[in-house]
């Protein structure tokens, strides 16, 4: 250890010299503070640094911690492998993009509105008004999807610059995605896969003895969507619960054409879950009738619950009567 006692130094006792150390005391023994003008040297170590630091580049290994603004100047790129966190507002210019995807981004393409791009196409706009605007995949700008309000309403718009469009619904079953309803340009409503069926029987007469009744089985469909018509039975199952509507014509007559038959009569019912439904039943008899075959139809409109089983019941009552198959039709469809 070296000792050097400057006396010419006012307030400074001694100067240590240790493994390769200087050392500045004061003359109470506490350690002196060293002002210059420069410094030019290797690695200063210091526990803490007072007043403005001024340098080419800077390396930090530990936390750094600024109590007031931190300006950056001509600063092109700040790069950090973690997480930059902001306690209040991030300004930014332009866009915000997406690093190795830059085409993916979101955008303040203009005031008091927002975008977002993917394939370098904008695919969502938020306007000033609030009002969604989404461009459909495969679409850059037209048609699109305007979702806004008026009034109490709010309004799902199908747009486009010119022409016509339409707006078209789907959905997924068993893996498969489908059509289920589409809404034209005209203001019709088509649902392609909507319950219903309409069954019909062959050009041939069948009869019913007297005081005896069946379920017609018709075989024959004009139409089955959803399959729900069963035409080796003659019943239609309700997929799903819902708002019905059932309808049948039939021609009938006696089994030997009579006239002036006013004891027969023959009688259809709706029948649900199996049984007849009072309320929905027809009768038809003979007397006075100008032609001794006569139509018979009717109509109506019932909530069943799902799996509710729907068909016809034809009842030959005070005598054998018959109906003939290819002008009977049996439909059910659902409403809503």
């Amino acid at each position: 250890m070296t000792v050097i006692r400057p006396n010419s130094i006012s307030g400074v006792s001694s100067i240590t010299g240790s493994g390769g150390d200087i050392s500045i005391f004061r003359a109470d023994g506490t350690a002196a503070d060293l002002i210059v003008n420069n410094v030019t040297t290797g690695v200063v170590t210091a526990t803490t640094f007072s007043g403005n630091i001024t340098g080419a580049t800077g390396t930090f290994t530990g936390n750094l911690g600024v109590g007031g603004v931190l300006t950056y100047e001509d600063v092109t790129n700040i790069d950090s492998v973690g997480v930059i966190t902001a306690r209040t507002d991030i300004n930014v210019g332009d866009s915000i993009i997406h690093i190795g995807d830059t085409n993916t981004k979101i955008r303040f393409p203009a005031a008091d509105t927002i975008t977002s791009e993917t394939g370098g196409s904008e695919r969502l706009r938020i306007n000033s008004s609030g009002s969604i605007q989404i461009t459909p995949e495969g679409s850059t700008s037209n048609p699109y999807m305007l979702i806004d309000t008026s009034g109490d309403s709010v309004r799902f718009n199908a747009q486009k610059a010119s022409g016509n469009n339409e707006f078209r619904f789907l959905t997924q079953s068993s893996g498969t995605v489908a059509e289920k309803m589409r809404i034209h340009a005209t203001g019709a409503v088509t649902k392609p896969l909507q319950p219903s069926f309409g069954a019909y029987g062959n050009a041939s007469w069948t009869t019913i003895n007297s005081n005896n009744g069946s379920v017609p089985v018709l075989p024959n469909v004009s139409h089955n969507v959803g399959s729900s018509y069963n035409t080796g039975n003659g019943t239609f199952t309700c997929p799903v619960a819902g708002l019905y509507q059932v309808m049948f014509h039939t021609l009938v007559s006696t089994d030997d054409d009579s006239q002036n038959d006013n004891a027969r009569s023959f009688d259809v019912f709706f029948q649900i879950g199996g049984s007849n439904f009072p309320r929905h039943h027809v009768k038809r008899g003979y007397q006075n009738d100008g032609d001794v075959q006569v139509t018979m139809d009717m109509t109506c409109t019932e909530i069943f619950t799902i799996n509710t089983t729907v068909s016809l019941y034809f009842y030959a009552n005070a005598g054998a009567q018959r109906w003939y198959g290819a002008h009977t039709y049996f439909g059910v469809t659902l409403l809503s």
